[in-house]
């Protein structure tokens, strides 16, 4: 006798699979007429392209004020080089050793040596300061004993707005280039504009070898078949940025719904260069070419849709000036290639300064949190007497009153507050005074570089630069190779956001509560 809980169902396979899988329409013509209904027969030769012949002309970039070519030396070493970047502390120290050995200076008492160099440098001594007498004018050093010192970049910090800037930094072939608002960091493309200069003609163009385009492939992109089998976990929304954010939502519509009809067509270029596609033919499967690109005058020719952006773009009310990958003031299309510094090696921070805008006491502050790869110190106590009296020791006594002119200040806190009547309007910066002892003392004045500079720069900044959330300015050493391997060393400042302000409570003419007498 069987068990009835042996007993088990089996399908049987059958031997002739092609009901199963011939996918039989019942009524076809319904189906054919709704085609033609929803237009599916208004087709067009959607051919694939196999071969790109691309003419490109060039124009050699150079950096303005030193002439130096981009083809070997990153953007970022000419921009945000500053003053006093050749003299390192190491080089500072070293050299003026060997001033003082060869004018047999004494150190006892001396000008020249340096008070308190950080941390390893505070092992050295004595300390002298070659950068300081190098600058002197009154010590006749000899120019043997020292190695060649280059001339002082053109600095394109502009303090009043806590930025690079500059006009004219670089040159295409005798078209002037300005610098963007850059905060600090790689310097792409986008970084430079020639607005105002017109567009100056093309060089002659020089053909490539032909180019066999390929299909773009990104991740988490839709498979092209329709029978191909998807990857659940492939989101393009999930890449960074979030799906939430309108460029991606619009780039992933975009890709879905032309999948695949985009290619990826590789034309080399020049590093140091402006580079432009003036004429191209792709040639397609069935062999038929398409040709677009520009007469000598300018004038495009060819399909539009292998033409980049123009100056202006139609709309429905008016024209608008747009383009991808379009830069002011030089042709459409053409793209600025340059030596960018890849992966450079950052040293520690040197100064760090943070601003804010504190609401309750109406002020700009500017908190030097790091000076000279140093936590700043705190002002040394002195002779002042503190006037701010102890708590009352017992609250349900009766309780006095001691007049206290104004607390709350702290050295390296900065304030920065409007103009007065008849001056531009601005921040300009000012000095705390402790009015919490007696006598009164003044709180040391700003010394970073970002707030001092040179001479009165940096004394003011715009009205509207610091944010309401505040922003962060910090001051480091970068280290990076170029193209053929030579080592550039360069102090970058980097702008950065901050999620809260700093902000300190300022209070004066204070009755501050103590024992009743």
């Amino acid at each position: 006798m069987t068990h009835p809980f042996a007993l088990r169902v089996e399908p049987v396979l059958a031997r002739d699979l092609a009901d199963a899988a011939a996918g039989i329409v019942h009524d076809p013509l319904w189906m054919l007429t709704r085609q033609w209904q929803l237009g599916e027969f208004q087709g067009e030769n959607a051919s694939s392209p196999v071969k790109v012949d691309v003419f490109t002309a060039e124009r050699e970039l150079a950096h303005a004020d030193s002439d130096a070519s981009l083809a070997d030396v990153p953007p970022e070493v000419l921009v945000e080089a500053e003053e006093d970047d050749w003299w390192t502390l190491g080089r500072r120290l070293r050299l003026g050793r060997v001033i003082a050995d060869d004018l047999g200076l004494d150190p006892d008492g001396d000008e020249w040596l340096m008070a308190d160099p950080p941390p390893p440098y505070d092992l050295v001594a004595p300390a002298w300061d070659g950068r300081a007498m190098w600058r002197s004018g009154t010590l006749v050093i000899d120019i043997g004993v020292l190695p060649e010192i280059p001339p002082e970049p053109a600095p394109t910090w502009v303090a009043e707005e806590l930025i690079y800037r500059k006009d004219a930094v670089f040159t295409a072939d005798g078209v002037a280039l300005n610098l963007r608002p850059h905060r600090g960091g790689r310097l792409d493309w986008y970084s430079i504009d020639a607005e105002g200069v017109p567009a100056q003609p093309m060089p002659a163009s020089h053909e490539h070898p032909p180019v066999a385009p390929a299909r773009i492939q990104y991740p988490g992109m839709p498979r092209s078949g329709v029978w191909e089998i998807e990857d659940r976990e492939s989101d393009v929304g999930g890449m960074a940025p979030d799906a939430a954010r309108t460029a991606t939502a619009i780039m992933t519509a975009l890709f879905f719904s032309h999948r695949d009809e985009w290619f990826d067509i590789p034309v080399s270029g020049s590093a140091g260069t402006t580079s432009r596609i003036v004429w191209i033919t792709v040639t397609d499967s069935f062999g038929e070419p398409f040709e677009s690109g520009f007469e000598a005058d300018g004038t495009p020719v060819g399909p539009s849709g292998l033409h980049p952006p123009g100056e202006l773009v139609m709309t429905a009310r008016d024209p608008l000036s747009w383009g991808v990958f379009r830069t002011v003031g030089l042709s459409p299309g053409e793209l600025i290639l340059w030596q960018a510094v890849d992966r450079p090696l950052e040293g520690e921070v040197i100064e760090r300064v943070q601003f804010g805008v504190d609401d309750q006491s109406n002020i700009v502050w500017a908190v030097e949190r790091r000076l000279e790869q140093r936590d700043p110190p705190p002002v040394p106590p002195g002779d002042e007497e503190s006037i701010i009296p102890a708590a009352p020791s017992d609250l349900t006594r009766g309780q006095g009153y001691h007049y206290v002119p104004g607390q709350g200040g702290q050295a390296h806190w900065i304030p920065y507050t409007m103009t007065g009547d008849g001056e531009p309007r601005g921040l300009v910066r000012r000095r705390l005074m402790d009015l919490s002892v007696y006598p009164p003392r003044r709180f040391p004045a700003a010394s970073a570089r970002v707030l001092v500079g040179d001479g009165d720069d940096g004394r003011r900044i715009g009205e509207s630069v610091v944010p309401i959330d505040g922003l962060q300015v910090e001051r480091r050493w970068m280290l990076a190779r170029d193209a053929v391997g030579a080592p550039h060393l360069w102090v970058q400042r980097r702008r950065e956001p901050l999620f809260s302000p700093p902000a300190r409570t300022l209070r004066f003419d204070v009755a501050a509560p103590t024992d009743a007498p």
